[in-house]
């Protein structure tokens, strides 16, 4: 079981790191160029590379309310995005959550019910 679970965080870990760096270099750099032509201002600091995890959840999850991502202008960036930039956010946010999922499974079981795992 050990073997499974290592290979599903391999598997969704790597589909991750190709997930954000097709959506941060294809729609992210497309949709903020966009953005700043129509002199809209916003916060555009992103210390810890979360800024295109928050851009695809907008993206993938209408119903966020742009009250609650003050620093993303949320109706420009749904209104500049495509039908590319959405699926490419939706693989970004479903590999992520998938890794975050198993990758915590794994080490609750490890943790707590090591004889689960082995």
């Amino acid at each position: 079981m050990e073997l499974i679970f290592l290979f599903l965080i391999t598997i969704t870990m790597v589909s991750t790191l190709f997930s954000w760096l097709a959506f941060s270099r294809l729609c992210m750099s497309r949709i903020e160029k966009a953005i700043k032509e129509e002199n809209i201002e916003w916060l555009n600091w992103d210390g810890i590379g979360a800024r295109a995890l928050s851009y695809a959840n907008v993206l993938v999850f209408p119903s966020m309310k742009p009250e609650k991502r003050p620093w993303i202008p949320v109706e420009d960036f749904r209104r500049h995005s495509t039908k590319r930039d959405r699926a490419l956010a939706l693989w970004l946010v479903i590999s992520i959550y998938s890794f975050m999922t198993f990758a915590t499974v794994w080490y609750v079981l490890n943790k707590f019910w090591p004889e689960l795992v082995y």
